[in-house]
């Protein structure tokens, strides 16, 4: 039950990991300022897992807010996070992402840029979907590359949601999963870039951008 890090990924933006091994009571006993959203869970979420992911989120900010240098007054309604009608997270006065995978939670925050995040745990599921989120123009021939292609593509859809982009309208441009670290995405309803980092471990593929 912890943060994983904390971590300043661009001038200004902060990106923070949640390793999810805790139950819905113990975050609870841990951040006393949950209980004030525990209706609100409990209405919205009847699964444990989608509980877990609400309130990791919220804790995760707290954690995030302090390391920044946040007021108390902030950090006591840290788990403020809403949504607007295309489904984007709002926080007062911050841009922020959200994603969840199994066992972990990730949040991105900057006060400045539209940011974007995503987290998808390692198997081998996308080789069973490739097709569809694919483009024929791009080369994804083993698991490693088209996990970074999933994940760089719902950054990026994040990063441009009011566009509300399809798979087809994002092109992943040629990258080396072993040497680069990023890749460049094309939003081609916008003609725009999105430069998206990734990090690949035994357990999870992480992609994050800022615009």
């Amino acid at each position: 039950m912890a943060v994983v890090n904390i971590r300043e990924v661009y001038p200004g933006v902060s990106l923070g990991l949640w390793q999810m091994d805790e139950t819905v009571e113990q975050l609870f006993e841990a951040y006393p300022l949950l209980q004030a959203y525990r209706s609100q869970m409990e209405e919205k979420y009847k699964n444990d897992g989608r509980k877990l992911e609400f309130l990791a989120i919220r804790a995760l900010m707290y954690e995030m807010l302090k390391t920044n240098g946040a007021p108390k007054g902030l950090l006591s309604h840290a788990g403020d996070i809403t949504h607007n009608e295309a489904g984007k997270p709002l926080f007062r006065g911050y841009h922020i992402s959200v994603s969840h995978t199994k066992g972990y939670a990730a949040l991105i925050l900057s006060k400045n840029q539209e940011v974007a995040v995503d987290i998808e745990y390692f198997s081998d599921r996308v080789e069973r979907i490739a097709s569809k989120f694919l483009r024929k123009d791009e080369k994804a021939e083993d698991l490693d590359a088209k996990l970074v292609h999933w994940c760089a593509k719902e950054t990026v859809f994040k990063l441009f949601s009011e566009e509300k982009l399809m798979f087809e309208d994002m092109r992943v441009k040629p990258f080396d999963t072993m040497a680069d670290w990023s890749c460049d995405v094309e939003n081609l309803k916008s003609r725009k870039t999105a430069h998206v980092d990734f990090e690949l471990t035994m357990e999870f593929v992480l992609t994050y951008a800022a615009l």
